[in-house]
């Protein structure tokens, strides 16, 4: 997936329904092999969440596990799920679904799973759809919708709330006033230097509110109109920046959420890099840039408006997009 397009000057190619924005990026694309060396890292598992992350990561960038592995995988969520916590809960039934054969007691687990579904807390009720979406049992959707919606009163940290964008992608009703919610969500966003939009605990929190964005405006068939190109500029500027993470969590979000700007019905934003110098003139006529997407792949379809400003003393052409 590293291979990239190039571009002599200008490119006009037809576009398909969906948006393929610019982003002029002036940061390396998010790079999937240092991502899976970060999560193979995370081995030999001591700890379900740990585990989670890692596992459910590399199963994303398409891992398959050896039989050892499988082995080891599911012993250690026999060891150490709590049937009492629903965070682990999640974490344990996640792995097992991932491993063929791994049978766990799930009838034990009920009773969390249910105390889970009437909770106060957003983050309860986020693992507890996860947890129904594994399990495959059915949700009560206005009745989880009213449950998200009251438990924001309560604590509606950016953590909480991009939980709720995940919740209310996995509801059959009652998306409406969480999917008004993204309107808000996306003035949250803290900039820096004009440059980066971030929001409070890093690169993590902000892959996991993204995905959910996209998530969630896929599950309406509307994209939000108040995320326009700048911002989406600035957020992919920001995860660009912080293309290394330090830990399993922030590398499975960011990877989720650079996976979904790579692939969905709505916008794929477009990394741009200058490969030669920002004038062209009669002697050097070829300005030569790579377009990518934003894990480095190659991009077929794109309609790429360029700008160019005249120069009469110098008598070059200066491409805006690179000044």
């Amino acid at each position: 997936m590293t291979s990239k397009s190039f571009l002599i000057l200008t490119v006009l190619i037809s576009c398909v329904a969906i948006t393929l924005s610019s982003t002029n990026s002036n940061y390396p694309t998010i790079n999937l092999a240092n991502l899976r060396n970060f999560l193979e890292s995370v081995k030999p598992y001591s700890d379900l969440s740990n585990a989670f992350y890692s596992v459910k990561g590399l199963e994303l960038l398409g891992e398959k596990f050896q039989p050892q592995t499988q082995a080891e995988i599911c012993n250690l969520v026999k060891l150490k799920i709590d049937k009492n916590s629903i965070e682990s809960v999640f974490f344990g039934l996640s792995l097992a679904s991932s491993v063929p054969n791994c049978v766990l007691p799930n009838a034990e687990y009920q009773a969390t799973i249910n105390k889970a579904a009437s909770s106060k807390k957003v983050a309860d009720l986020y693992y507890y759809s996860q947890v129904a979406k594994t399990a495959k049992q059915p949700i009560d959707s206005k009745v989880l919708s009213k449950s998200v919606i009251d438990a924001l009163k309560t604590d509606s940290s950016i953590l909480n709330q991009g939980y709720a964008l995940h919740i209310a992608s996995l509801l059959s009703e009652g998306q409406k006033t969480l999917f008004d919610m993204i309107e808000d969500i996306l003035e949250q966003a803290d900039e820096v230097d004009k440059k980066f939009l971030q929001y409070e605990g890093g690169v993590g929190t902000t892959s996991l509110v993204l995905d959910g964005i996209f998530e969630l405006c896929a599950k309406m068939k509307q994209f939000s109109p108040k995320f326009d190109q700048a911002k989406l500029t600035k957020f992919v500027n920001y995860l660009t920046s912080k293309r290394s993470p330090t830990n399993a969590r922030s590398a499975y979000f960011l990877l989720k959420a650079s996976l979904k700007l790579t692939d969905n019905q709505f916008h794929i934003p477009l990394v741009l890099n200058r490969l030669s110098s920002v004038s062209v003139s009669s002697d050097q006529p070829n300005l030569l840039i790579s377009i990518t997407n934003l894990v480095g792949a190659s991009v077929k379809q794109v309609k790429l408006d360029v700008d160019a400003l005249s120069a009469k003393s110098s008598k070059s052409t200066l491409l805006s997009a690179f000044s």
